[in-house]
């Protein structure tokens, strides 16, 4: 993500205000207890990855390890929980970099990134992803839809789906903060990809979700005062914050 976005963002709201935390995805080298490796392997897979700091990232470290560093210990709380719970499907909500293009400090255009409004699903999972696109795109909310595979070893959407009985998604939606690119990005309010609206499709793919999953296994589930995305875009994610 860019460097230069605080790591406390304030909201203020009908005369209060409050702090959002704007993280990192990785495990802060303080608490991971352990110096970055030359490089990551991913235990399971056998997959390396050059990039030492992913052994900090949680979701290249699923299905994790019981006593590995910290993030390895996260990771596998999760799967542990996922399976205690028996838990019927999940959506790990992320933000990638923006599709906008660019030009790069050499002069080069580049293009933004493809993974931005997507959903990404385990093979399992493929089918009831197939209805949520179809359904969102229905209610005005264009997603991409991508499967999960191997070369996906670590990432939730495939370890999750592998090592338990729960249906794995994941959804990708388009952060300026994460273009390296951008001078002083506005992670909240930018013009084209505010918070609010963000947050808004996050809150479509889990309403669709959960209706799709009632289709499917004809179950009933019901949400009482969960707020749409026209809510959202209306009022505002800090509505909902204080």
């Amino acid at each position: 993500m860019s460097s230069n976005v605080p790591h406390e963002l304030e909201i203020t709201y009908a005369g209060e205000t409050r702090k959002l935390i704007f993280g990192d995805r990785r495990t802060s080298p303080d608490d991971q207890g352990e110096p970055d490796p030359l490089y990551f392997l991913h235990e399971k897979s056998g997959i390396i990855n050059k990039d030492p700091t992913e052994a900090r990232n949680l979701n290249r470290n699923y299905p994790g390890v019981k006593d590995g560093n910290l993030t390895e210990r996260i990771a596998y709380a999760i799967i542990n929980l996922i399976k205690t719970e028996e838990v019927d499907f999940e959506l790990d909500m992320h933000e990638s970099r923006t599709p906008d293009p660019y030009t790069d400090s050499k002069g080069i255009k580049r293009e933004g990134s493809k993974l931005a409004n997507t959903i990404v699903c385990h093979p399992d999972a493929m089918e009831m992803g197939v209805f949520t696109v179809i359904y969102l795109e229905d209610n005005g909310i264009r997603l991409s839809l991508e499967e999960s595979k191997f070369e996906y070893s670590g990432l939730s959407h495939w370890e999750i789906g592998e090592e338990t009985n729960c249906l794995a998604f994941l959804s990708e939606t388009p952060n300026p903060a994460q273009d390296t690119w951008r001078i002083n990005p506005d992670t909240l309010y930018d013009e084209k990809y505010p918070l609010k609206h963000r947050i808004g499709i996050n809150f479509e793919i889990i309403s669709t979700l959960l209706q799709v999953y009632g289709e499917f296994f004809d179950e009933t589930v019901e949400i009482s005062t969960m707020p749409k995305y026209d809510d959202f875009m209306e009022h505002g994610f800090e509505k909902y914050m204080f």
